[in-house]
């Protein structure tokens, strides 16, 4: 079972979009090579809202908090893609100087899956690694769920392949800011917000 779950996955999101983009007919009967039109977009989507988890609250762990969530879908996606474009936004938001390393891990919806980790002389205590996001390939799985909602197989996972990613908001500005504890984001103590105002 998983300890994680998000108020909108981004599989709803996906089959969501799907859903607006080719809902108002059926796709029965219709072929991608008869109607090019129909053939399915690369996907680039990036949202961000309130998650929640089972977590014991103390200084470093809340479980709700925020995050943004990425997922790019196209052919030919790899992990190396997913490394690159983590590895660019680590060293821009933290430093160029910043090591970024990816441990493995499991999400439900990814495979393979991995966490983030960055170490940047320009954070206080520079010499820890410190986990800012999980990521991974998307399932198969999700693909043939897509597929199922679509009512075709415009999706193929031998296909198509894509990656997701989500980053904390609250452990990016603890890491920032140096904020110490994160209740502090949700205890509304004017001392603590005037700071950011």
């Amino acid at each position: 079972m998983a300890n994680f779950f998000i108020r909108r996955p981004i599989v709803a999101i996906v089959i969501s979009i799907l859903m607006v983009l080719m809902g108002l007919f059926s796709l029965k009967g219709l072929s991608i090579e008869q109607y090019p039109f129909l053939a399915p977009p690369s996907i680039r989507v990036i949202a961000s809202g309130a998650a929640y988890r089972r977590d014991e609250l103390d200084a470093t762990h809340s479980p709700q908090f925020h995050q943004i969530e990425g997922l790019y879908v196209d052919e030919n996606v790899s992990v190396a893609d997913l490394k690159g474009e983590l590895e660019f936004f680590m060293r821009e938001l933290f430093g160029a100087e910043t090591d970024v390393e990816f441990r493995p891990h499991f999400f439900p919806f990814t495979e393979p899956s991995l966490e983030v980790y960055v170490r940047s002389k320009a954070l206080k205590g520079g010499e820890q690694w410190i986990e800012v996001a999980g990521c991974g390939m998307v399932h198969p799985a999700v693909f043939e769920a897509v597929n199922k909602a679509r009512g075709d197989n415009a999706y193929d996972p031998e296909k198509w392949s894509g990656y997701a990613f989500g980053l904390g908001m609250d452990r990016l500005a603890m890491i920032l800011f140096e904020i110490p504890d994160i209740r502090l984001f949700s205890q509304n103590d004017l001392r603590f917000l005037k700071q950011f105002a």
